[in-house]
C-alpha cells in the first residue's frame, strides 16, 4: 500500500471536525471572501474544479452559485465528509479522491476555471502543481488561490513559536510541521506567470483589522489569475 503524503495524513485527522470550522469565526469569513472573489470571475454553469476540496464547504458555495463542480482532495477522510453534502444536486457536485493535485488524471483543458484555497502551502512543489492547472483548465480559464502571506505578523509569530518550541520535542502550532510554502506579492506572482498565468489581483484576506495595511496583516493571499487564450496546456 502506497505510503500517505504526511500533509495528507494529517488532514485525515482533522476531517471529523473540519465542517464545524466554517460555521463561524475566521474560516466563515475566509469563506465569504474567497467565494466574493469568485463571484467576479466565475459564469453560472461553467465547469470548475475545486482543488483541495477538504470537507466541501467551499465546492458547496460553488455549487450555490450556478457551477458544476468536480471536488477533489487527497485525504480519504476529508472526501467521506464532502461526500454527506452531496444530496439533491442531481450530480452538479461530484466529489472524489487523488493521490495529488500536482498530478489530477484530467485531461488538457477539461475545466473551465479552478480554485484551490490553502492547498499551494503543503505540495512538496508548487511550481509543478501550477503547471498541472494550467494543463487542466481551459484557455481563458481562470483561476482563484489562496496561499499563507509571508509577510503577515500573525504566520511570523506562529513560526517564531514553531522554532522555539520545536526545541522541547513539541512543535506548535502543529499544522507548521506540515506547511512548508509561504509567499509575498512578488514571489507568487512571479511563480503564476512562470506556470504561464496572468494575474489580474491579489488582495489579502482574514484577520486584518481594516486601519492596518493589508499586506501585514492579512492571514492569506487570494490571487486572481487567468490562462491565455493562445494557451493549449
Amino acid at each position: 500500500m502506497k505510503e500517505l503524503h504526511p500533509a495528507i495524513s494529517y488532514h485525515d485527522n482533522l476531517a471529523s471536525d473540519w465542517n464545524e470550522k466554517y460555521r463561524a469565526g475566521l474560516f466563515n469569513q475566509r469563506a465569504s471572501e474567497i467565494i466574493e472573489h469568485l463571484r467576479k470571475v466565475a459564469v453560472g454553469g461553467q465547469h470548475w474544479i475545486d482543488a483541495g476540496c477538504g470537507s466541501g464547504i467551499l465546492s458547496q458555495k460553488m455549487l450555490d452559485i450556478g457551477l458544476q463542480v468536480t471536488a477533489v482532495d487527497g485525504s480519504r477522510e476529508m472526501i467521506n465528509e464532502a461526500s454527506k453534502l452531496c444530496t439533491s444536486d442531481e450530480g452538479k457536485l461530484v466529489f472524489g479522491r487523488v493521490d495529488t493535485i500536482e498530478k489530477t488524471g484530467f485531461g488538457n483543458n477539461y475545466f473551465d476555471g479552478l480554485l484551490c484555497s490553502s492547498v499551494l502551502e503543503y505540495v512538496d512543489d508548487p511550481e509543478y502543481c501550477l503547471n498541472e492547472f494550467h494543463r487542466i483548465v481551459k484557455p481563458e480559464g481562470s483561476i482563484v488561490l489562496t496561499v499563507p502571506n509571508r509577510q503577515c505578523w500573525l504566520r511570523k509569530l506562529q513560526k517564531l513559536s514553531f522554532r522555539l518550541t520545536r526545541i522541547f520535542g513539541s512543535p506548535r502550532p502543529v499544522y507548521l510541521q506540515y506547511s512548508k510554502n509561504h509567499f509575498d506579492v512578488k514571489s507568487f506572482t512571479s511563480l503564476l506567470s512562470k506556470s504561464g498565468f496572468e494575474v489580474q489581483e491579489v488582495v489579502f484576506i482574514g484577520n486584518r483589522p481594516k486601519s492596518i495595511n493589508g499586506r501585514w496583516t492579512g492571514a492569506l493571499m487570494l490571487a486572481v489569475a487567468k490562462k491565455g487564450s493562445a494557451d493549449n496546456g
